[in-house]
């Protein structure tokens, strides 16, 4: 009896600590919510101050000490010598306010200790103001000192590493040059320019700095040869952005190609080829209006294929397709798709990717690789190899309803006339609409009619949704204590028996934006029924833009507050969130079942399968 005493004590114990520490949880929650929520900078400030003090140790605390640094910074005028009080826009003597300022930039530092971006963005801040520039020059000097340590992130080829290397290290010796630029130390700072330089040249940015410097020593010459290619460079995004965003083709076309004979080493280069291609190559009922569309195609989709190095099994992929839709270069498309399979083979993933991730690439462009290779074999008659890699992909995980038409179309050319019909009936079932007349054409020789397909075809998709459907990943779901707008609590715990779907989000990301009227769509959908929730967890660290943006858009879904960086922190590491938006659906036992990140763009899709999956798990 004394032990079963014991053991009662002891989890009560363990229950009420539990219970404590998400009584406290919720606290720091309503407090950072109510301290950020201030649309005025000033009060904001007071507000997320007052809120250190009170939680010292918050999972908050690195972008607290961020805001306030930035917001104390930015009332301190730029320059060597302390304005006046009466020049500043704060009203506090200047002393204050670059106490506060120093007082945060120095938190930020030791609580990220060896982030060379964190140590960089503190000895920057402070170095484009020109104050504390001994402190400046230590952080500056350690930021590059540790990114030349760090060692290359797994996933990440030898390649990238370097080019991202070297993009930080540029931004680290800009900094280092200007301390001493303000300094007075001219020498030591054009030293560290041209170094910056030469690991990014054309940077309008660099090149800015660059000439005050020649300024300050008395170059004239240079000075002047600077500022012009500075304003020449500072004139590429706007150029960029105008002749992408162009409507008319013919337009656009000229825009993009005078584009490319002003920056020909343009950052933006290998996008501003894919945008000549695309220009080229997509108008009015799938043809380009513009003369020599077919040619103009062709010359800038290779050297757009010749360029592309980020996502190269992308760039080929869509390519190699380019050219079997019209049925030519066959020879070259089996290239491409022959180098996507190499990819597959050889490319690790990268840094961004989950096992899960990586696993689901390499299946995609496996799929991809053999589904072009196959077209490209029946489009030039070798039908048995045709054949052989067609199956192949058809029966890949990550199947497309384009390989399965053209699967049919070598069944029918080889005259089996059953197979091709099986093979268009499932193209049909994966949306594939291309496929519907010569299955029309088949089945009607087959069966005297087309009486009765419809039905057959509306089979066959529910026979693939419930497939789809059946690939479950019964993960158990991290528990979670949560405030809503109206900061009253939510905890996964009080939804068991409902099928909650949760959806990570920000009023930054553009591809939540578009995925969120589709998201509202189903939820209204399911809005009556009790045991279906809806939450879209947000990631804004602005959370008094949340608001005006739902009542704006007259979204309803409820929102809460993910409690902590929403890819590093609390809620959002639980669920294991990379990139927004993420979205998951959990079973009435806690578990989830389907998760999918990114939005593609096609509404009524998104809301075909979540609602599938919400009614499969009901």
């Amino acid at each position: 009896m004394k032990r079963i005493f014991t053991f009662f004590l002891f989890f009560s114990f363990l229950n009420t600590g539990e219970v404590l520490g998400e009584l406290k949880g919720i606290r720091e929650q309503r407090a950072y919510i109510e301290a950020s929520s201030q649309e005025e900078e000033e009060a904001r400030a007071k507000a997320l101050e007052a809120f250190l003090e009170k939680f010292p140790k918050s999972t908050r605390r690195k972008e607290v000490y961020q805001t306030l640094f930035e917001h104390y910074l930015g009332v301190l005028q730029s320059g060597k010598e302390p304005p006046s009080p009466t020049d500043l826009p704060d009203p506090r003597p200047f002393g204050e306010t670059l106490e506060k300022a120093t007082r945060y930039g120095k938190k930020m530092v030791k609580a990220s200790p060896r982030s060379s971006r964190v140590l960089n963005q503190v000895a920057w801040g402070f170095a484009e103001k020109g104050v504390n520039l001994d402190l400046a020059h230590k952080y500056s000097k350690k930021a590059i000192e540790t990114i030349k340590k760090k060692r290359k992130p797994s996933g990440m080829t030898r390649e990238k590493w370097k080019a991202s290397k070297n993009n930080s290290l540029a931004d680290y010796l800009d900094t280092y040059g200007w301390v001493y630029y303000q300094k007075g130390l001219y020498s030591k700072a054009l030293s560290h320019l041209l170094e910056a330089i030469e690991l990014r040249k054309e940077d309008p940015d660099l090149m800015l700095h660059l000439a005050k410097i020649y300024e300050k020593m008395g170059k004239e010459k240079e000075a002047k040869e600077m500022m012009s290619v500075q304003e020449r460079l500072a004139g590429e995004r706007p150029a960029f952005t105008e002749a992408r965003s162009e409507s008319d083709p013919k337009e656009k076309a000229e825009k993009l190609e005078a584009f490319l004979e002003n920056y020909p080493e343009s950052r933006w280069k290998s996008n501003t080829l894919y945008e000549l291609f695309q220009t080229y190559n997509v108008g009015e009922n799938g043809q380009s209006p513009l003369l020599d569309a077919e040619e103009k195609a062709l010359l800038w989709g290779r050297r757009w294929i010749e360029e592309e190095t980020d996502d190269r099994a992308w760039a080929l992929n869509a390519f190699a397709s380019y050219l079997l839709e019209n049925s030519f270069h066959q020879e070259e498309a089996i290239g491409y798709s022959q180098e996507i399979l190499n990819i597959v083979v050889t490319k690790g993933p990268e840094s961004w990717m989950t096992d899960e991730d990586f696993k689901e690439w390499k299946s995609y462009y496996r799929m991809r690789g053999k589904g072009l290779l196959g077209w490209a074999y029946l489009q030039l008659g070798r039908l048995k190899e045709a054949e052989e890699v067609l199956v192949e992909a058809s029966e890949m995980e990550e199947r497309e309803g384009d390989i399965l038409l053209h699967l049919g179309e070598v069944y029918e050319k080889n005259g089996d006339v059953n197979k091709a019909q099986e093979a268009y009936l499932k193209a049909v079932s994966l949306g594939e609409e291309k496929a519907k007349e010569p299955l029309e054409k088949i089945f009607s020789e087959l069966h005297g009619s087309t009486e009765g397909l419809e039905s057959l075809i509306a089979e066959t998709k529910g026979n693939e949704i419930k497939a789809k459907l059946g690939e479950r990943l019964n993960l158990s779901a991290p528990s979670f204590s949560l405030l809503d707008l109206d900061e009253k609590v939510v905890r996964l715990k009080d939804l068991r028996g409902k099928v909650v779907v949760l959806d990570f989000w920000a009023t930054w990301c553009g591809p939540c934006r578009r995925e969120f009227p589709y998201l509202q769509t189903v939820y209204e959908k399911f809005g009556d029924r009790e045991d279906v929730a809806f939450f879209a967890i947000n990631g804004d660290e602005k959370v008094w833009k949340v608001k005006p943006f739902m009542e704006e858009n007259q979204y309803t879904i409820p929102v809460l507050w993910a409690d902590g960086n929403i890819f590093r922190e609390g809620i959002g590491k639980g669920f294991g969130v990379r990139g927004i938006p993420t979205l998951f659906v959990i079973d009435k036992k806690g578990k989830i079942q389907f998760k999918h990140v990114g939005f593609g763009g096609d509404g009524e899709e998104f809301i075909e399968r979540l609602s599938q999956e919400i009614e499969a798990l009901m």
